[in-house]
């Protein structure tokens, strides 16, 4: 009886060692992946401001000549 009660709760406490383990683990893995969504958002907006004070940001959006003449059609 006091064996099976050692074991239940050895096994409670490993349990409760991995799911702080765990828990631990994903905490850094969502901490690493916020810093690296964070870091490739200001690259993005950097670069969109440079193209803009350069003045080619979104041309691809401008309607070109081509594009005129296919609606027509």
């Amino acid at each position: 009886m006091v064996l099976a009660l050692a074991l239940a709760l050895a096994l409670a406490l490993a349990l409760v060692v991995l799911v702080m383990v765990l828990v631990r683990i994903l905490v850094r893995v969502l901490v690493v992946a916020v810093a690296v969504v964070l870091v490739l958002v200001g690259v993005a907006v950097t670069v969109v401001l440079v193209l803009c004070r350069v003045g080619l940001a979104f041309a691809w959006l401008r309607p070109t000549r081509q594009w005129w003449w296919w609606k027509g059609k």
